[in-house]
């Protein structure tokens, strides 16, 4: 599982899985498939077929994927084509793969859509006051007036 971010502004996203086996390395020729879910509605998963979410009726729920190289596989998203995916939204990516001779799994990502410049922004360029509190990363970094003047706790 992983946690992926998309912004609002993006026109193109894709849903990235990398199936691997121990001291081998990544596991070829499979045919795995993801299915996209609106975390806020109970089995809300969108329909690769008319691009929409809903909760009955799918034409396609789950969308094959098309492998990239030695085991990394790949669903591509038009982005522009999802009108329902805005900001705010908790998105899961379901995978699933099987072979049918012992190559079983399914693994998820949670995406998150947000203004990640806004979010950067809201962080690092909150104003320092009371942020200098003991243990906080402020008072780590030694933050004043937006310089880093010394680094404590932290290897060279």
């Amino acid at each position: 599982m992983s946690l992926v971010a998309w912004a609002p502004t993006m026109t193109a996203a894709s849903l990235d899985l990398t199936i691997e086996r121990e001291g081998v390395g990544g596991v070829t020729g499979l045919t795995p498939s993801v299915a996209l879910r609106n975390a806020a509605t109970l089995g809300s998963y969108f329909d690769f077929g008319d691009s929409t979410f809903k909760t009955v009726g799918w034409a396609t729920k789950y969308s094959a994927m098309v492998e990239v190289e030695r085991g990394h596989y790949r669903r591509a998203l038009n982005l522009t084509a999802i009108p329902a995916i805005t900001e705010g939204m908790a998105l899961v990516a379901e995978y699933h793969v099987d072979n049918g001779a012992g190559i079983i799994g399914d693994d998820h990502d949670i995406i998150t859509v947000a203004d990640a410049t806004a979010i950067a922004n809201a962080v690092w360029d909150a104003p320092l006051v009371d942020h200098q509190d003991a243990g906080s990363t402020g008072e780590a970094l030694g933050i004043a007036e937006g310089d880093i003047v010394k680094a404590t706790g932290i290897p060279p």
